[in-house]
């Protein structure tokens, strides 16, 4: 018997971190524009100007092990990071709430949700990532 647990986690974290940064740098729009020929230098102001992510806040509620994973690789674009999980362990890459300050937790800016699956959404538990951004309405599952 083996146990395979992790061994996801540094994939989905790049995924998480791939859609954030597409999204901080207007990536979709900039390949739409590319792929209809269009040069629109000067529309990339105000709203659609592309942002950092340094210096800006990510909750995480699931630290376990892909979210610990996320946790690290956001702390390392100098983002803030604040984890949640029911227990916290103490080996966390981030300041950890538990889960009954949820309502404290700034939701300004990233909230990254890394858990279990119900057993109603497939035959067999599963993980899953969603992830919302308070930019606009760029989001990704």
């Amino acid at each position: 018997m083996t146990n395979a647990r992790g061994v996801q986690s540094i994939p989905i974290a790049e995924h998480v971190l791939a859609g954030l940064l597409a999204l901080a740098r207007g990536l979709p729009r900039s390949w739409r524009d590319q792929q209809r020929h269009e040069w629109r230098p000067n529309d990339y102001v105000g709203e659609a100007m592309p942002w950092l992510v340094h210096g800006r806040t990510m909750g995480v509620i699931g630290v376990g092990s892909i979210g610990m994973v996320i946790a690290t690789r956001a702390r390392a674009l100098g983002m803030r990071v604040i984890g949640m999980r029911r227990s916290p362990r103490g080996d966390e890459p981030c300041p950890v709430w538990t889960t009954d300050r949820l309502h404290e937790l700034p939701f300004g800016e990233f909230l990254c949700e890394v858990r279990l699956m119900e057993p109603h959404d497939l035959d067999r538990p599963r993980r899953i990532v969603q992830c919302r951004f308070a930019h606009g309405d760029a989001s990704f599952p």
